[in-house]
């Protein structure tokens, strides 16, 4: 990674890219079509352990983290890859942040499953948690999954119109 992620982004934005490395080797390479992205799309680094949040600092543009940690643990890793963006000489700050939730293992009540997890309730309800969210680990990207096995599909379509149409837009 640390050697395919500079290529990757110079050959999005450079005419030929001539490179010879450990694990590539190319010669007036270049790609076709270009990304519509200036300079280049951003690279996302998805991971949960402590090498992949280092790297997601250090090479990416954006963490997007682990399933099924609670608020607390996923703090932890976003303050790893905010260090490892300042170690790398980053700006801490400028990288995104987009933790995924999913069900954890163990034996789970709706109450344990939600707990720092996962956004449930009203409108309200949801907007005020996502406003916790946001502010103890600086999001700037959310990731929804407003289905699961066992929601019926008008279920879940009702909590997609509820979320683009009420918690959203109160989040803007």
């Amino acid at each position: 990674m640390d050697e395919a992620v500079p290529l990757i982004q110079r050959l999005w934005s450079e005419d030929k890219v001539t490179h010879a490395g450990r694990h590539y080797r190319v010669t007036s390479a270049t790609v076709s079509p270009r990304p519509v992205q200036r300079p280049r799309p951003p690279i996302w680094f998805g991971g949960w352990v402590e090498p992949a949040i280092r790297r997601a600092g250090r090479l990416g543009e954006a963490w997007l983290g682990g399933p099924s940690a609670k608020l607390d643990e996923v703090a932890a890793c976003v303050r790893l890859y905010r260090e490892a963006r300042t170690d790398a000489g980053r700006d801490p700050d400028a990288g995104e942040v987009a933790p995924v939730v999913k069900r954890p293992a163990g034996t789970l009540t709706i109450e344990r499953l939600a707990e720092d997890r996962i956004i449930l309730g009203d409108p309200a309800s949801c907007i005020r948690q996502l406003q916790r969210f946001r502010k103890e680990l600086a999001l700037g990207h959310l990731v929804c999954r407003v289905s699961a096995p066992g929601i019926p599909r008008d279920a879940a379509m009702s909590s997609l119109d509820l979320l683009t149409r009420e918690v959203l837009p109160a989040l803007a």
